[in-house]
This record gives structure tokens, C-alpha cells and sequence, in this order.
């Protein structure tokens, strides 16, 4: 990220991912946004967000041409169709598709329910197992912030918490009961906030003070991402001093596959897939359900480069 001239995060998904009932910019696209660039921005690294968003999209379509729907240019993907796309083969579809672009991303997958992230994580992890190239166990991680709606403690002082935190708790003065048009108008006063929303205001849409919790919620996740690349760029420095230094050092490289070849041929058998010639291709064209998937492979570290491609 040092080197970048920018940082790209596109999002992808439906009406409650576009914000309906909200402003355009209190989606959670670009309350992580702002979160970001001020950070970002003091590494002279731009930031630029992207809300593809659709209403009644499906995340299918986007990946006819996912370069030109999210930008080439993208570092992270966000999928978003939690309650317009149901089908295990085409959101297996839209992250293959999203890794085949450039720079090959970071995809996010976001998921209104506990169980759903669960089924389709689990799903990815035995994909991973049976030897396909979608990734280690690291990438993995169940972010659940239902739990940060039972947050603080019911002895936490409500006016030292951000307004649409005091307001998503239900606190006296600032109820948010989620039903009706109360999850859009605030009690609270601030200049970003209309208190006369009805275009796109409905039951199933979250409101402006849930999209900034998980706005924030990325956003500290990214932020960790960035003090961890810092303290180590900090150790590099203190170890080496003033001694130039060189592209490899900060070149990120995506990880290889573990082994050279070696799929665990039980687990792909358990999947009902073809269980030849796919461990050591960049590339792997093995028949997913029906459909023909190109996932990248990372048997030696220059198969991740697009021109190897």
C-alpha cells in the first residue's frame, strides 16, 4: 500500500447495500471511506469508494463483466446480495470472477444473517480443503455484529458514545426500535441527518446508524490491516536504518498454495468434482454445478501475476 497511487474498494449489492431510505453518502460504503482517508491519506495513499450498488440487483450480472462494473483498478470487492441472491454457484461465481481482476482483490462477503455467512463460509473452507484455490484458512473470518447491538453495558455513559451508536441502543431520548420509519429519523440533532425520508424507507432497509456500525466495524478492521503493515515497516526501518530500500521488500505477493499439487483427494471425492490435473495450474477449469470456473492457483508465487494469466 506504500506504493500505491490509490486504494480502491468497490461495493456490490442490493437496495439495503445502496442505502434506500438513507442519504446516497450514509451507506457503509462511504462512512468507511471517510473513516479511511484521513488515515490513508497522511501515507499519501488516496482512497476511492465505489458503491455499484443496485436495488433488486443480483450479484450474478456484475460478473458478465466484473471489470467494468467494479472498476480493474478495484483492491477490495464487497459482495452484498444477502436477500437478493441465494444460490451457493453464483456467489462462488462472483468471488472467482472478483480474483480474476488485476490487482486480484480482497473480497468481502456481507450477510444479514448469522447462518447464511455460516452455510457459505463453510462452503468456500471445504472448497479450500478438497485443494481449490480459494484461499487460506486466515481468510476465513466471521465478523458477527449483532453482538455490538447489545453493546455497551447497560452502566455505559450514553453521551460518551458517537450519536448513531446512542441511537441503535434505544437509550432514552434516542429510541431506534427498527421498525417503521424510526430506524431512519433521529432524535438526535446533526447536520447529516433528514428527518423526512421516505424514498426507499422500508422494513427490510437498514438505516443510516446501522450502516454506520458496520461502516466502522470494516473500517476497524482495515485500520488493524494498516497498523499492522506500519509496525512492521517501522521494524524494517529499525533494522536497516537509512539503507535504501528495495521493491521486494514491500511488494505484496498473495501467498501460494501450501502444497505444489497436493489436493486431498477424499475431501474432493466427498464433493462430487473431478479429482484430476488441477493442483499445480494457475488456473482451474474443473465444472462447478454446471457452470465452467476459472480460480486462481498459487503453486510458485509469479502464477499470481495477471500477464502469467
Amino acid at each position: 500500500m506504500i506504493k500505491r497511487e490509490k486504494f480502491v474498494i468497490a461495493f456490490g449489492g442490493h437496495s439495503a447495500a445502496v442505502a434506500h431510505g438513507n442519504y446516497f453518502e450514509e451507506s457503509s460504503a462511504h462512512v468507511l471511506g471517510r473513516l479511511l482517508c484521513p488515515v490513508l491519506g497522511e501515507l499519501r495513499v488516496p482512497v476511492v469508494v465505489r458503491n455499484q450498488a443496485m436495488g433488486a440487483h443480483g450479484g450474478c450480472p456484475s460478473c458478465v463483466n466484473v471489470a467494468n462494473h467494479y472498476g480493474a483498478d478495484a483492491d477490495m470487492v464487497m459482495w452484498d446480495f444477502g436477500m437478493t441472491d441465494h444460490s451457493e454457484e453464483t456467489r462462488d461465481l462472483f468471488v472467482r470472477q472478483a480474483l480474476l481482476l488485476p490487482k486480484q482483490p480482497v473480497v468481502l462477503v456481507h450477510y444479514n444473517t448469522k447462518n447464511e455467512r455460516k452455510g457459505f463460509l463453510n462452503h468456500l473452507m471445504e472448497l479450500h480443503k478438497a485443494g481449490f484455490g480459494v484461499g487460506g484458512a486466515s481468510a476465513w473470518r466471521l465478523w458477527d455484529y449483532s453482538s455490538e447491538r447489545r453493546f455497551p453495558p447497560p452502566d455505559a455513559n450514553p453521551e460518551s458514545m458517537p450519536y448513531w451508536l446512542r441511537g441503535l441502543q434505544g437509550y432514552p431520548g434516542h429510541q431506534n426500535k427498527g421498525t417503521g420509519t424510526e430506524r431512519y429519523n433521529a432524535t438526535i440533532t446533526t447536520p447529516s441527518v433528514c428527518g423526512n425520508r421516505k424514498t426507499g424507507a422500508a422494513k427490510w432497509h437498514p438505516g443510516f446508524k446501522e450502516h454506520h456500525l458496520v461502516g466502522s466495524i470494516l473500517g476497524k478492521m482495515l485500520l488493524d490491516v494498516v497498523e499492522d503493515a506500519m509496525n512492521e515497516y517501522n521494524a524494517w526501518v529499525f533494522q536497516n536504518g537509512d539503507e535504501p530500500m528495495d521493491e521486494e521488500d514491500f511488494t505484496f505477493i498473495p501467498r501460494a498454495t501450501e502444497d505444489d499439487g497436493g489436493a486431498d483427494l477424499s475431501r474432493r471425492a466427498s464433493l462430487d468434482l473431478p479429482a484430476g490435473g488441477c493442483g499445480g495450474n494457475p488456473l482451474c477449469n474443473l465444472p462447478f454445478q454446471g457452470r465452467s470456473c476459472l480460480s486462481p492457483h498459487a503453486p510458485h508465487a509469479q502464477h499470481w501475476q495477471i500477464r502469467e494469466l
